[in-house]
């Protein structure tokens, strides 16, 4: 199947068998856009900052509030009298007693008095943006990497003593793209999508809905570095003039807090800016690498729906049906974007807006594959058993495994229809399968005792029936 031509559903799908980590290692690895390169390592790295959020935070606001109950049940001990007014009079029987009482106290006060989960969560705040600076930083580097020419735009002054330091012109040009990208991340956010709009001819980096959210997100977290948390004039004033919407406006002094929620919505925001900047950049200044662009996009959307992402990927795919984002996309691909899109719709609890969705597009001459995903996606559990067995055990785009790993059948494999079509195909129960293949990875697990399920190879779907159809003809039949 060409490149361009992957549902990428499948260039993740796994092919009939199961590789050892061995083959795996093997396995040459796919050279990678480098802008693609750049955008993956950061939205794992937002990625990381979520769970981050979710399982940090709350351990240690359990561990917290197990020592404050703990404590308090020492002190307990010594009460011998409660008053009306909530006090109590604390009595302790000799010296060992009252140490016990006292150090029960002081630990007590220690712990009232513990910042450790704001402290946590404003680190991990100021990470995001750390991780969005360096970021910004690599995917200009890349964006000069893949067009030289832009080198000529850096107007900056150089001794000579200094240039007769450099080994050879390359050097120099490392040397200032290095300072040029340091003097943009001293700018702040807002200037520094302006200086991108100016430097690369973009009059719309600014023009998203979530762009308020992102304004205040990047003040508070000055506040939150330079402030101790507290509201500013400058805060104030830029959330004004950027359009930001309080629901209750904050005063100047008042203490900003991060809950989990906030946090949640800021990584997100962060995230999708991320992939908009990055996907925006590629295309504008990158048009001959628009293939690779659009891959990188399904893959994406594909990776974020099988982490069950279903919010950012539905967010993702909408972006990614945007004129800007679709312009010179193969007819396969972008219906492939589709497809994932209304998954993220689908599993998002958004079903009439996957509904509305498909039915945009004419699918009616389309392969089964497609036909499948329609029918699965619009509960006709009936109709999709169907073409299951018309498809076979390999169609154009969905194989054994994909029924396995493709997040479209989340809902439909427990269905009796797809177990009972999936026993016609292969001869064998559904369930029986997954099975058998969770005892060859604990079986491979064990032998090697270092080895983990993480390791086990994946193959990115290349049948060659596909291939051989795709240089003959329009998948898309018309």
């Amino acid at each position: 199947m060409g490149k361009d031509n992957k549902l990428s559903m499948p260039t993740k799908a796994l092919e009939g068998e199961v590789l050892s980590a061995a083959d795996t290692l093997k396995a040459p690895p796919r050279p990678a856009h480098p802008i693609a390169s750049v955008l993956d390592r950061f939205l794992w790295a937002e990625d990381d900052y979520r769970d981050a959020v979710s399982m940090a935070l709350t351990v240690v606001a359990k561990k917290r509030l197990d020592e404050l109950k703990r404590t308090h049940a020492r002190i307990s001990k010594f009460i011998s009298e409660s008053k009306d007014d909530g006090s109590s009079i604390l009595t302790a029987n000799g010296p060992h007693a009252a140490r016990d009482m006292f150090d029960s106290l002081r630990e007590y006060e220690r712990l009232d008095h513990s910042r450790i989960l704001p402290l946590m969560a404003r680190s991990f705040f100021i990470g995001l943006f750390s991780e969005y600076d360096s970021f910004i930083g690599a995917l200009l580097k890349a964006i000069y990497s893949r067009k030289p020419e832009l080198y000529k735009g850096i107007k900056r002054e150089i001794a000579l003593t200094e240039l007769l330091s450099f080994q050879d012109l390359a050097e120099v040009k490392k040397d200032m793209l290095e300072k040029e990208i340091d003097s943009f991340r001293r700018e702040s956010y807002i200037e520094q999508f302006s200086e991108l709009e100016r430097k690369f001819e973009i009059k719309t980096l600014k023009a998203f809905p979530e762009w308020s959210q992102f304004v205040e997100y990047s003040q508070r977290r000055n506040v939150m570095t330079h402030n101790d948390g507290r509201v500013s004039q400058q805060y104030l004033s830029v959330c004004e003039r950027e359009g930001v919407k309080f629901t209750e406006k904050p005063k100047i002094g008042d203490e900003l807090t991060l809950t989990p929620d906030y946090m949640r919505e800021a990584i997100f925001v962060i995230s999708k800016v991320g992939f908009m900047l990055a996907h925006t950049l590629w295309r504008k200044v990158l048009p001959d690498d628009i293939k690779d662009a659009n891959e990188a996009l399904n893959d994406t959307l594909y990776g974020l729906l099988i982490r069950k992402r279903w919010v950012i990927a539905t967010s993702f795919g909408e972006f990614g049906l945007t004129d800007q984002m679709t312009k010179g996309v193969q007819e396969m691909s972008l219906r492939i974007r589709v497809i994932n899109t209304a998954i993220g719709l689908s599993q998002a609890k958004r079903k009439q807006e996957a509904t509305q969705l498909l039915s945009s597009r004419d699918w009616s001459a389309c392969i089964r594959d497609f036909k499948l995903a329609i029918a699965v996606l619009k509960e006709s559990y009936s109709e999709a058993a169907q073409i299951m067995r018309d498809i076979g055990k390999r169609g154009e785009l969905v194989s054994q495994l994909a029924y396995h790993d493709w997040p479209l059948f989340e809902d439909f494999r427990d269905q009796p229809e797809f177990q009972s079509a999936y026993q016609d195909i292969y001869g064998v129960p559904f369930l029986e399968k997954i099975s058998e293949g969770a005892l060859e990875i604990s079986k491979e697990n064990t032998s090697t005792g270092a080895k983990k399920s993480s390791v086990i190879g994946r193959k990115r779907l290349a049948h060659s029936s596909a291939t051989k159809a795709t240089k003959k003809r329009n998948i898309i039949k018309h």
